[in-house]
């Protein structure tokens, strides 16, 4: 897959195709934006073409070198990942240990931080001692989902890469393009905010159907009566693999409440397909309310990784609010 291959990040592709045709590759980039829009495959082809036997500034996908990268087997190239949601300093002190040597079979070492946010301090601190110094003939790639969540020290020492959520027509094409029927891949794409990989988990999951049930109880508040977002609550519970999406569902929620208390285009919304549900939940809510459950939902967001009560969260959030 060369590099005009990558769908809908034409940016950051010719940026990183201009300084493979000048030669002016830079030690250290922070690939940054939201999950599942190709900030990982796009460092991994950087890593091919940097070493692809066949093609300058590209890659060919097909000689040895690429497909012992796509493999995770070649010599001169590292990937680390977080071990139980973490990076820790062992990894980044067994990687500096490699990096020291010459590269053995390609041009350059190419090492991938993913998901970089979830280095601890000690790990940070220890990678930024390389960042400092860097082999002449290494690159190293961090992929993060926003550059915030890094040690300064850090950002400031890597060129940035930012990368755009992708566009609702880019994700209904590959939707498309994998069987998925029209009405379905125009409604994941609607609800998958621009990445393509929470619009594959909708597709494959049974969330969409899910979803049904979460819009009903939403909007049933409506009527004057909490047992509705009570048994909302239960239900965004009882599948913890389900629960980021019904939590990323209640954001695009309240965010399109907020846009059509502000007026927007209808246009703008996430989920125009039940808008006359939105409407009927607007009956019942205040601009004040809606702030409260966003907050609400970014305190569960933060405290998730600490085992919470979700049920008892989102209950806590709705009779607060109600």
């Amino acid at each position: 897959m060369p590099f005009d291959a990558i769908s809908g990040q034409q940016l950051p592709v010719r940026q990183l195709q201009t300084a493979l045709a000048s030669g002016h590759i830079a030690h250290a980039y922070l690939f940054s934006g939201i999950e599942g829009i190709g900030k990982c495959s796009t460092a991994i082809s950087l890593a091919k073409a940097l070493n692809c036997g066949r093609r300058e500034a590209d890659f060919c996908d097909d000689c040895l070198s690429c497909h012992k990268i796509e493999k995770r087997v070649h010599p001169d190239f590292f990937y680390i990942e977080p071990d139980k949601n973490v990076i820790r300093i062992e990894q980044v002190r067994d990687l500096q240990k490699k990096i020291i040597y010459k590269p053995m079979e390609g041009r350059r070492k190419v090492i991938i931080i993913d998901q970089a946010e979830k280095l601890n301090l000690h790990a940070a601190n220890c990678l930024l001692k390389t960042l400092e110094e860097p082999p002449d003939d290494t690159v190293i790639i961090l992929v993060a989902h926003a550059a915030m969540t890094l040690l300064p020290t850090i950002v400031s020492r890597c060129q940035r890469i930012r990368f755009a959520p992708l566009p609702a027509a880019a994700i209904i094409d590959f939707l498309l393009a994998r069987g998925a029927e029209p009405e379905e891949a125009r409604l994941a794409a609607a609800l998958a905010q621009g990445s393509l990989q929470r619009a594959l988990l909708l597709r494959e999951t049974d969330f969409l159907a899910k979803r049904e049930k979460l819009v009903q109880h939403v909007a049933g508040h409506a009527s004057g009566t909490s047992e509705s977002l009570f048994h909302l609550a239960k239900i965004a519970a009882e599948d913890p693999q389900e629960i980021p999406r019904v939590l990323e569902f209640l954001q695009t929620w309240y965010r399109d409440l907020v846009l059509l208390l502000e007026g927007f285009p209808e246009k703008k919304l996430y989920n125009q397909d039940v808008l006359d549900k939105l409407h009927e939940a607007l009956k019942s809510e205040t601009r004040q309310s809606i702030v409260q459950k966003q907050k609400k939902l970014q305190w569960i967001y933060a405290h998730g990784a600490f085992n919470i009560n979700y049920t008892m969260a989102l209950e806590s959030m709705f009779m607060q609010t109600a």
